[in-house]
C-alpha cells in the first residue's frame, strides 16, 4: 500500500483503522526518510492542530501518567465502567492499547523531532499560477503572496533576525516592534529592502522589479553602491528597476496606490495601462502567453479595473479583449488577440 499524506495525518489524529495504524507504524520505522516526509506533512497542519500536537510533546509526563491509568482501566472489572466514561482528549488520541508501549514512545520521539526540526528549519511557501495566498510570519506580520511567487523565512524568529527572501510579487504589512528591530526583504541581484514598520508592495519579476510604498518608511539597498545611493521611499512613491542591471533605476514617482496592490483585493486597477503591460502580468501570474495581431496593438492603453475573484485565466483574457475591443483567436494552444474590424 502506497503511503499518503492523508493516511499519515489520519493516524496522528487517531482516525485511522487498526490495520491502517499498523501500516503507518511500519512505514515510520522502516526508514529515516519516511520520518522526514512525515515531518514535512506535519508542517501543513493548521495552527490549532499544531498547538494540539505540540501540547502532546510538552506534556509528555502527563501523557504517560494518563496512559498508565488508561491501561489499568482495560482490566475486565473496569471494562463496563470504562465504556460509559467520557475520556479526555489525551485518552481519546491514544486510546489504542497497542500504541501504549514502544509505539507511543515512537510517536512522542517523532513529535519532539518535528518540534526541534521546525524550530531550526526554513519555511518556504510557493504559490501556483493564478493563486493568491496569505502568509502570517513569526512576528505576526502578514504577507499576501501573488501567483507564481515564493517566500522563504526562518520558522522561528526568537533568536533570528526578521528577514525573508522573495521571488515574484507580494504585499507586506510589517508589524512595528517595541525594540524597533528592522525587517528585511531580500530580492535578486543582492537588492535588499529594509523596513521599520509599514505596508508596501514588491514585484520581483524577470524583466522588471517594482517597489511601491503604501505607508511607513523603507530603504532600498542596491548591490553596487558605486554609482547608486540607497533609495529611501516615502508613502505613495514607486521605484522601478529594469533589466538585469540594477543601476538602471527609473526615477521615483508618485502613482495611483491601488494600481500596485489592487490584486490583493482580487482586482487589477488599470490607470493608463498598456496592453503590453497586461499581457506580461498575465504570463507572469497565470503562465499563459497571448500574442497580438501586430506590435502596434501592444502600446494601446486603457483605464478601469478587471475582477480577479475567479483566478481564471480564460475569463481574464476575455476581459482584456473586451477592454481593448479585440477578438480572441484560438488555434490549438496558441491564443492571439486581433482587431474586430
Amino acid at each position: 500500500m502506497e503511503m499518503t499524506k492523508e493516511l499519515v495525518l489520519l493516524y496522528f489524529r487517531n482516525k485511522s483503522t487498526f490495520q491502517e495504524d499498523r501500516i503507518v507504524e511500519e512505514w515510520l520505522k522502516s526508514s529515516p526518510a519516511n520520518t522526514q516526509q512525515a515531518m514535512k506533512w506535519m508542517d501543513e497542519l493548521s495552527d490549532e492542530e499544531e498547538k494540539l500536537f505540540l501540547k502532546v510533546v510538552l506534556d509528555g509526563d502527563d501523557v504517560w501518567k494518563k496512559t498508565i491509568e488508561e491501561i489499568n482501566l482495560q482490566s475486565p472489572e473496569n471494562q463496563d465502567r470504562q465504556q460509559d466514561r467520557t475520556k479526555s482528549w489525551i485518552w481519546t488520541t491514544y486510546r489504542h492499547t497497542h500504541r501504549y508501549a514502544a509505539v507511543l514512545v515512537s510517536i512522542l520521539m517523532l513529535a519532539f523531532a518535528i518540534y526541534v526540526y521546525r524550530i531550526h528549519s526554513t519555511v518556504e511557501v510557493r504559490t501556483d499560477f493564478g493563486k493568491v495566498t496569505e502568509v502570517i510570519l513569526p512576528d505576526g506580520s502578514s504577507v499576501i503572496l501573488n501567483g507564481n511567487s515564493s517566500l522563504k523565512y526562518a520558522y522561528s524568529w526568537k533568536e533570528a533576525p526578521r528577514e525573508v527572501w522573495l521571488e515574484g510579487e507580494a504585499f507586506f504589512h510589517v508589524k512595528r516592534k517595541a525594540d524597533r528591530s528592522r525587517f528585511k526583504v531580500y530580492l535578486s541581484d543582492n537588492k535588499t529592502i529594509e523596513v521599520l514598520g509599514t505596508e508596501f508592495n514588491v514585484s520581483e519579476r524577470a524583466l522588471k522589479s517594482t517597489i511601491f510604498l503604501k505607508s511607513g518608511k523603507i530603504m532600498l539597498h542596491l548591490a553596487d553602491q558605486t554609482h547608486q545611493e540607497n533609495i529611501a521611499l516615502k508613502p505613495g512613491e514607486l521605484v522601478e528597476l529594469e533589466g538585469d542591471d540594477v543601476k538602471l533605476v527609473v526615477p521615483k514617482k508618485v502613482v495611483n496606490p491601488e494600481k500596485y496592490y489592487g490584486w490583493t483585493k482580487n482586482k487589477w486597477i488599470l490607470d493608463g495601462t498598456s496592453l503590453r503591460e497586461m499581457l506580461v502580468k498575465l504570463e507572469e501570474n497565470y503562465d499563459v502567453h497571448v500574442d497580438t495581431e501586430n506590435e502596434n496593438m501592444l502600446d494601446k492603453r486603457v483605464s478601469g479595473s478587471i475582477p480577479l475573484s475567479l483566478n481564471n485565466a480564460d475569463t481574464l483574457i476575455a476581459d482584456i479583449a473586451n477592454l481593448f475591443e479585440l477578438k480572441i483567436i484560438r488555434e490549438n494552444r496558441k491564443i492571439t488577440l486581433v482587431t474586430t474590424e
